[in-house]
């Protein structure tokens, strides 16, 4: 783990890289267990899409979780695989009361992902 770790800060990724320690470390005093495949497939995934910094936890099975909350727009969430999958769902806001929410959802590779998320990519990354 600090092998990822030490590359995070050096790219520029503290604030991820903090958040990363902190898990491994609660992980550790309550007995649970950091997916390794799962956190280097999340560390790769964020220095190569330059997307803003998640929300990021542990989800049951041990993998790292990145949520992302645009405002007025959704939920995005991912887990990361250790098959280098992505398991992730996007929720969209309620466009009026009482309508249909629109969701997206699937198990892909990043790639696959990303051409997936667009919209919510355009969201999080417009100034």
């Amino acid at each position: 783990m600090d092998d990822v770790i030490d590359v995070l800060n050096f790219l520029k990724f503290a604030d991820v890289a903090r958040r990363l320690v902190y898990l491994h470390k609660v992980a550790e005093e309550e007995g649970e267990v950091i997916e390794l495949q799962s956190l280097r497939n999340f560390a790769t995934f964020v220095v190569r899409e330059w997307l803003p910094a998640p929300q990021i936890g542990i989800n049951l099975d041990g993998l790292i979780q990145a949520v992302w909350r645009p405002p007025r727009f959704g939920t995005l969430v991912m887990n990361f695989l250790k098959s280098g999958d992505i398991m992730f769902t996007g929720l969209y806001s309620q466009e009026a009361p009482g309508s249909r929410r629109r969701k997206i959802s699937g198990v892909l590779p990043p790639h696959l992902v990303m051409q997936h998320i667009g919209d919510f990519v355009l969201e999080m990354t417009v100034i």
